[in-house]
């Protein structure tokens, strides 16, 4: 709860300071996935959450991948951007890498020794 409060401010300040915004499609070639009405977790959190993506500061759904471990950080503590590229890699600069598709994100994602066979993902909203 205490994660969501603080995105919800910080995605409150960006409105604030951004008066209009190009929308993804405008310059990216076509619009997110997560943007599409049939698309399933949007319908989801839509439906069973009541939680709208503000498309007009092209809010998305976005996968990223990961190990049990950093999981619980991350849901502790949100994304510690001085650890990027410490679990796999940073090839195009340190940064939080996130994946339209959760197939791809699932190449990021790696067990321990704790948990054998269990690699994670996590749907982010961006």
């Amino acid at each position: 709860r205490v994660m969501w409060e603080r995105y919800a401010r910080a995605r409150y300040e960006v409105k604030l300071r951004r008066d209009d915004c190009e929308r993804f499609g405008e310059w990216a070639g076509g619009e997110p996935l997560t943007w599409a009405l049939g698309d399933p977790f949007r319908k989801f959190c839509q439906n069973d959450l009541g939680v709208e993506l503000q498309e007009e500061l092209n809010e998305v759904y976005l996968w990223h991948g990961t190990s049990p471990e950093s999981v619980r950080g991350i849901l502790e503590g949100g994304f510690n951007l001085q650890l990027a590229g410490s679990g796999a890699g940073c090839m195009f600069g340190k940064g939080v890498y996130l994946a339209e598709c959760s197939s791809k994100s699932d190449e990021y994602s790696s067990a321990r020794a704790e948990l054998p066979g269990v690699d994670c993902v996590l749907l982010c909203r961006a």
